[in-house]
């Protein structure tokens, strides 16, 4: 629903606000309300007693919410406030209605990355003192912003804009970590332990208010720059192996697509040579090769002959990416409490397989290798997983996510010259702590085919992408019937596009496009629109 003051608009949606704007120029990407659990769960909200109220240039909502997870039973009430003037207000007050462990509970702001990102800004913190910083260029590994109660920042066309936060404690994160397409302001600091105890009754009250100056300006309209285009070599693209051995007929189906690699994990679990030895056949059969995906820890060592007679009896494997566990990029150097390190494993792999190339990096976020950044020279590539929904779960949030894509690739660079892997590329944390909340029922659809189409676009920039699992609910092939993602994927195959053509779009939210160029000078356009 679309509300108004008398020089900015906003779309109100299931109780949050979206897209604050004054004319075509974004201020606020979403203010809402969030209940997380001790696991970071985030709690369902549903939306009660609503009232909406727009008039010539103001509006009021009121609703309560009640929000649920395992344990967890809170409700608030909820008031946001839109006045002639164009100040924004969101005030919120909850109840627990059970006892539970929570991480967060409170209000949160997003700012856009595209209107954002290294514009300088003032904080003022809570003791009154005012500092000038700036939204960070480049992805930060830490919170850029502490102890906030205001933040003004300047919007094109020479717009003042100010958020004041009442309650807590805010800060603020760079959430272009998980791939999320904004900076969010959040209150509860990360330094305050957690997970903390809630009582039945226990209240929390909390606002956020918007103020602008100079509204009334004239907004500079977004102009497409088509002298920005690029070309970039079309990256390297597989697809990560399935819990299930591939029968001949999907053996045949996937050589119609890109796959100039197999992504494979070694966890050491039961059967683990089983495993291997049958992908290392389905590698040959596919007529690629092998990236292979190694935890890395304390009983690494004791693994180690076996995994090196293994590979000693082929030559599919081309790489080896070196994890940790639970998320972990392993260490360069012996930790205090462990025996593995970089400095350890490197030397044996190079010296038993010198075509091999090496990897390090995290089977989680791009968070953990930002701010475990590696800076051993001897390594070949690093390498992060991605998925779009660490936060927010929507079409919109999904859509919103792309674009930051590229800035994952751009800042690992800014810190590591060599190869780039993204790997793998899923629609969902693939270890979430309910394995079913690991599964996207859209992964089979037109939506998510152009998602991936932009996925490609954004990621374009790294030297190997690994997209999804060969087959089933999370995977490239549905035995259920058609897949979107795969006639995408058969497509490009068909075209064999040598570069990617980077260019920038008016509104990436609303439309949006994947130029390929094969080797005659061809191009294949994928024009997509979300409209």
């Amino acid at each position: 629903m679309l509300l108004k003051t008398k020089n900015l608009t906003c779309q109100y949606q299931n109780g949050n606000l979206r897209y604050v704007k004054n004319g075509d120029v974004e201020i606020v990407r979403m203010v809402y309300s969030a209940v997380r659990d001790g696991l970071w769960l985030t709690a369902k909200m549903s939306v009660f007693d609503e009232k909406i109220e727009q008039k010539d240039n103001c509006f009021e909502i009121k609703y309560r919410a009640q929000y649920r997870l395992n344990d967890i039973d809170y409700q608030a009430f909820i008031r946001i406030l839109g006045q002639e003037d164009d100040t924004i207000s969101f005030h919120f007050e909850g109840e627990a209605q059970s006892d539970f462990l929570r991480n967060r509970i409170g209000l949160c702001v997003h700012h856009p990355i595209r209107e954002c990102a290294g514009k300088p800004v003032f904080i003022e913190n809570t003791e009154g003192c005012v500092s000038q910083s700036a939204f960070p260029k480049h992805i930060s590994p830490h919170q850029p912003f502490l102890n906030i109660q205001k933040i003004t920042w300047h919007t094109e066309g020479g717009i003042e804009a100010t958020l004041i936060f009442e309650g807590d404690i805010f800060e603020t994160e760079d959430q272009r970590n998980w791939t999320d397409g904004s900076f969010k302001t959040y209150s509860t600091p990360l330094s305050i332990p957690f997970p903390v105890a809630v009582k039945k009754g226990d209240k929390v009250g909390q606002s956020v208010v918007l103020k602008i100056k100079n509204a009334a300006l004239k907004t500079p309209a977004k102009i497409q720059n088509l002298e920005s285009e690029i070309k970039l070599p079309f990256p390297k693209i597989g697809f990560a192996r399935s819990d299930a051995p591939l029968t001949k007929t999907e053996i045949a189906l996937l050589k119609q697509v890109p796959f100039d690699h197999y992504r494979v994990e070694c966890f050491f679990e039961k059967n683990w040579k089983k495993t291997l030895l049958t992908a290392f056949k389905e590698s040959k059969t596919l007529e690629t090769h092998i990236e292979l995906v190694v935890l890395l820890n304390d009983n690494f060592e004791q693994y180690w002959l076996d995994l090196k007679g293994v590979l000693e009896k082929t030559n599919v494997v081309k790489s080896i990416l070196w994890v940790g566990e639970k998320g972990q990029v392993p260490p360069q150097s012996a930790c205090p409490v462990g025996r593995y390190s970089l400095n350890i494993f490197i030397p044996k792999v190079k010296n038993a397989f010198q075509d091999i190339k090496i990897g390090v990096g995290t089977d989680a976020f791009f968070a953990e290798l930002n701010r475990n950044r590696p800076t051993d020279t001897r390594l070949d590539f690093i390498a992060f997983s991605l998925n779009p929904q660490v936060h927010l779960t929507d079409n919109e949030a999904l859509i919103e996510n792309l674009a930051v894509q590229k800035h994952t690739i751009d800042t690992a660079h800014s810190f590591f010259k060599k190869g780039v892997h993204v790997t793998p590329v899923t629609l969902k944390w693939r270890y979430h702590p309910n394995a079913a909340d690991s599964v996207d029922a859209r992964q089979h659809t037109p939506f998510i085919a152009d998602w991936t189409a932009l996925s490609l676009k954004y990621l374009a920039a790294a030297a190997s992408l690994t997209f999804y699992e060969t087959k089933g609910e999370k995977g490239l092939l549905n035995p259920e019937g058609d897949s979107p993602v795969f006639d995408f994927f058969k497509k490009v195959k068909a075209f064999q596009p040598i570069f990617i053509i980077q260019n920038e779009v008016e509104d990436p939210l609303k439309n949006d496009c994947l130029i390929l160029e094969n080797g005659v000078g061809e191009q294949l356009i994928f024009n997509i629109s979300f409209i």
